[in-house]
């Protein structure tokens, strides 16, 4: 959810990170398998495509990240990124 500019840098987000605005959550899900990552992307991207918005999916080692608002990212379409086993990942 949202995050002031203080706790967001404790957490190690980005200076333009979407929690700033409130267009993001994280969700912890320790031990997802793969099939279940791929039911929660598909269930939101539904959900932002019935709402006209350009949203995104982050797959981490213990959860989820999903946001709307993409487009100042200059995504166009629904985004899924996996972080898992990279840098930042949590």
């Amino acid at each position: 959810g949202y995050r002031t500019a203080s706790f967001n840098r404790k957490c190690g987000g980005s200076s333009n990170s979407l929690h700033l605005k409130g267009f993001a959550v994280d969700i912890s899900f320790p031990k997802l398998s793969d099939n279940m990552y791929s039911k929660i992307e598909k269930e939101w991207k539904a959900i932002c495509q019935k709402h006209n918005i350009i949203g995104g999916c982050n797959r981490y080692t213990n959860g989820v990240h999903l946001s709307i608002h993409e487009e100042v990212f200059g995504y166009k379409t629904f985004t899924i990124r996996n972080y898992k086993g990279q840098k930042g990942d949590w």
